[in-house]
């Protein structure tokens, strides 16, 4: 029985491989070969198509997938292993010889991109330097480029040592592939005209009892999946800092219109306020209301009943401090619901709240620390002209911050009623011992947190007689028209706001971190 003639056509998907296996095969055949009109690739699988031609030389085609293979689910490893079982297993046969190797690629490409690179590579390392003598590159697609163009492209291919430059120089040949028969055969018919080779990954894996993995084609492969990976891995990162960058942008957008929200809630409270308070008569010009007196700060005392402040030159009781006890019983409980088995129940109604209130605190720090910047830098100056721009563009900044408190205040009494609602005490027959211990741990809690929203009430309260000298810091600014130097009157109210503020940054200036640690790990 006469040997069979083996030659194996490779190259990217979409490159025209099956186009040309239909040419080259007699028409009676042409019906087992599918051709796509894609880039999506047609052959799924190792395609073997066998023939006898005009001089009794039995012909056997192969079909390949390319490296690049786009349907789902196929690998470059999976096609790798077809295109090595097959090779292997006609190397073990005894009437099979692999006498040619076809690689294929697109003239009408305009560059050699790195899919087509990683195929030529395979394809290198699969034949191996002793097999080149058997390879014919071939060009398709010449319809789809002028003359000039592809004797161009044509060159380029031919001579940059990353392309077909190496295989050329070690007896490869390169032909063009005009898409008709005769142009396949006459291809055809060199290849039958070469000695039968033997490839390396054949030589590897039979002769030198290699894995896949540890031949040269495997080691490519390898290195090219690992270049991938760590493309993958730094696309994931810079999707990810954009992820970050966006959420960041809509983080801000998202608190222009929170900011946009509370000065229209501070503007209807002030409205409010300034109702409350009704027309004030001045008997002299240029003579400032008295503020409230800052001697208690209890809530009722806050909203019910003040005595006016003393006079200008005449001080009466130094403001008071405002308390912290919000924050140390909000670092006290958290730290219990930590270390308490059944401080679980509680966290999901408790933690965010607090570190939203951590949030609304370190926003009202900053906006005291603008204002009273503001308010040192004009007395330092002797103007009002920071002052008054200031007053113009930020016009309720501490009515804002008085509202992070009324905020938080509402959110914790939430929280409290959500516990309470969800932690009936059960049916005397059930109430056993671990039931007592959940009631009385929530009842704790429940306490506790009652208390926070009393403590936050009262700090709510502690910013009205601050606000309410504001508003006379701000009437006395605007009474003084055009004038930008600063008179004895300004200069008091003016203290008598920087005071409290100052107080208030002291205070609450490291809050938000302890809040913050003390909420980590629940």
């Amino acid at each position: 029985m006469p040997d069979e003639r083996v030659i194996v056509i490779m190259g990217p998907t979409g490159t025209g491989k099956s186009s040309f296996v239909r040419n080259a095969v007699p028409p009676a055949l042409c019906s087992n070969v599918r051709v796509g009109h894609s880039l999506q690739s047609e052959t799924s699988e190792v395609q073997p198509i066998g023939w006898v031609n005009n001089d009794g030389v039995k012909i056997k085609l192969v079909d390949t997938p390319g490296f690049d293979d786009s349907r789902d689910g196929v690998t470059d490893t999976d096609v790798l292993k077809m295109i090595a079982n097959f090779l292997e297993n006609e190397y073990r046969g005894t009437v099979s010889r692999v006498t040619g190797l076809i690689y294929v690629h697109r003239i009408s490409d305009t560059r050699v991109g790195g899919k087509s690179q990683n195929n030529l590579r395979m394809f290198h390392k699969l034949c191996g330097e002793n097999s080149l003598k058997n390879v014919a590159i071939i060009t398709t697609m010449w319809d789809k480029v002028t003359a000039e163009e592809g004797q161009q492209r044509e060159q380029e291919l031919r001579t940059e040592p990353n392309l077909f430059k190496p295989l050329l120089e070690k007896g490869a040949v390169m032909e063009r592939y005009d898409g008709t028969r005769q142009s396949a055969s006459n291809i055809i018919d060199y290849l039958l005209s070469r000695e039968p080779t033997t490839v390396q990954i054949v030589r590897e894996l039979v002769e030198e009892h290699k894995s896949l993995e540890e031949t040269a084609a495997g080691a490519e492969l390898r290195s090219i999946i690992n270049a991938l990976l760590e493309k993958h891995k730094k696309e994931i990162c810079e999707m990810q800092e954009k992820m970050k960058r966006e959420v960041e942008e809509i983080r801000k957008e998202m608190m222009a219109e929170k900011i946009k929200a509370e000065m229209e809630v501070a503007r209807l409270r002030k409205q409010l306020d300034d109702l409350k308070r009704g027309v004030i008569v001045r008997e002299k010009p240029g003579v400032i209301d008295s503020p409230p007196e800052y001697n208690a700060i209890q809530p009722e005392d806050a909203r019910h009943g003040r005595d006016a402040s003393p006079e200008p030159g005449n001080p009466g009781p130094p403001c008071p401090p405002p308390q912290r006890g919000s924050v140390t019983r909000c670092v006290t409980l958290l730290k219990q619901v930590k270390s308490s088995k059944k401080g679980s129940e509680v966290s999901t109604h408790l933690t965010r709240r607090i570190l939203a209130f951590a949030d609304g605190l370190e926003s009202s720090v900053k906006l005291a620390q603008r204002r009273r910047s503001e308010l040192q830098l004009t007395l330092d100056s002797e103007s009002i002209h920071y002052l008054r721009q200031s007053m113009r563009e930020f016009p309720d900044l501490l009515v804002q911050a008085q509202n992070v408190w009324a905020e938080a205040q509402e959110s914790i009494q939430f929280a409290v009623n959500d516990i309470v609602h969800n932690s009936r005490k059960p049916k005397h027959h059930v109430f056993n011992g671990s039931a007592r211990k959940r009631h009385e741990f929530m009842s704790r809690v429940v306490e506790i947190m009652r208390s926070i929203a009393e403590d936050m009430a009262a700090v709510e309260d502690w910013w009205t007689p601050v606000i309410h000298d504001s508003k006379e810091m701000e009437d006395a600014v605007d009474r003084v028209g055009a004038k930008t130097e600063l008179d004895s009157s300004i200069k008091s109210v003016l203290r008598r706001v920087l005071l409290p503020l100052t107080m208030y940054c002291n205070a609450y200036a490291s809050s938000v971190i302890e809040l913050r640690n003390a909420a980590k790990g629940i």
